[in-house]
């Protein structure tokens, strides 16, 4: 390979879309294998693995377990709980941690726990991110290093072209709406909270509590939101401007093996019931009748805010009222099976009249099953057992 010398560096300035276009479509004539390094001004290095001209890996930054962890969990779910099942001197094992990213994708697929288009869409996804956080710093230094012995067996070849093109696009809309300077690696913290309660109710409020910890950042809440991250974004700049709400840079937290997700409901785990309605005597009844057997119980008298504390704390069985006054169940549903990882949780509609129901729209937006109120104790503890068998939420 002629054309490539075996490790040079170069500055790049603005290093937008067609630049980045230009370069991986260089390296693609001559089919270059080996890695690029990326390196910002303030010394933050990002990596791109290349094989015969097209990207095998990506990584780096200052989040890489925040973002290997959203995009496996946005591509395979249940894969981040089988980590549970590995014996920790695995992850211990120094040639693994070397490039634990890529490692425990290869494990997984070798596990079959992950099929390559899982596999192909995380590689994408986490290329994306790192893709745009390149295009937001405009400058940086360039490092290649040709390698010539390279396994030919790899988990994903992601051409460029496309990629690149989508990347921009979410850039310009990141930047026409005046978010240039704003990095979605951030995290929003509230600064002012006696002025923020005064210009917010006190649900909305209650929701900016919950998220804006300093803890999640922009990409973090957009994932678990499953919001669109410009559009959410925009709606905080107000509160920027007025200095209610900061962006500020996080730690990346633990190694996804440091921080498994606690599976679903099974034998001897207590479960967690959720009910959402503005019926204060609903909530007591329910709770009445589950808290007497160890069930975690939490209540909802507001939907918006049912559906972002679920998303950061999922509950294992859902009883949403149809009846409430401040929220349809039907809008709140479709919520709720649009936060990833909640397509399978059990929801039960409790009503008044079931003949009100239409069976098609019923099974349409998800609902598991359905309750008529008045409700009986052993009518709850049934449906609770019915849905939360240890073998169905299982899979087995």
């Amino acid at each position: 390979m002629s054309e490539i010398n075996d490790s040079f560096k170069v500055a790049i300035p603005q290093f937008v879309g067609t630049r980045q276009a230009h370069l991986f479509k260089t390296l693609k004539v001559p089919q270059f294998t080996g890695q690029l390094t990326f390196t910002s001004k303030e010394g933050v290095q990002w990596f791109f693995s290349m094989y015969l001209g097209r990207i095998t890996y990506a990584t780096g930054g200052k989040h890489p377990n925040k973002r290997w962890r959203r995009n496996v969990s946005s591509a395979a779910p249940k894969a981040l709980h089988e980590l549970a099942n590995f014996d920790l001197s695995f992850f211990n094992n120094p040639s693994f941690k070397a490039n634990w990213e890529y490692n425990l994708l290869s494990t997984l697929v070798k596990k079959n726990i992950l099929v390559p288009s899982q596999v192909n869409k995380i590689i994408k996804g986490i290329t994306s991110e790192i893709l745009f956080d390149l295009t937001q710093i405009m400058e940086v230094n360039f490092d290649i290093v040709q390698k010539e012995s390279v396994s030919s067996t790899q988990l994903a070849f992601i051409d460029t072209e496309q990629l690149i093109v989508e990347v921009w696009q979410e850039w310009q809309s990141w930047q026409g709406a005046k978010l240039a300077d704003r990095s979605p690696n951030k995290a929003p913290i509230i600064r002012q909270h006696d002025e923020l309660q005064k210009r917010t109710s006190p649900n909305t409020y209650k929701i900016m509590e919950k998220l804006f910890n300093g803890k999640n950042t922009i990409r973090d809440l957009h994932f678990q939101l499953n919001q669109d991250m410009v559009l959410m974004t925009k709606m905080m700049i107000p509160y920027f401007q007025l200095g209610l709400i900061e962006l500020i840079d996080t730690d990346d937290g633990v190694f996804p093996w440091q921080n498994i997700p606690k599976k679903q409901y099974s034998d001897g785990q207590k479960a967690n019931i959720a009910c959402i309605t503005d019926q204060f005597p609903l909530i007591e009844q329910i709770k009445s009748s589950v808290i007497p057997f160890n069930y975690v119980f939490t209540s909802f008298n507001h939907g918006d805010f049912a559906v972002i504390s679920m998303a950061q704390e999922p509950p294992n069985l859902i009883f949403l009222d149809l009846e409430m006054m401040s929220a349809s169940a039907y809008d709140l549903i479709v919520k709720i099976r649009n936060i990833n990882d909640f397509e399978k949780i059990p929801i039960i509609l409790l009503t008044n009249d079931p003949s009100k129901i239409d069976p098609e729209h019923f099974n349409l937006v998800g609902f598991s099953d359905v309750l008529t109120k008045p409700l009986k104790k052993e009518t709850i503890l049934d449906m609770i057992t019915k849905h939360l068998k240890p073998e169905k939420t299982e899979g087995k």
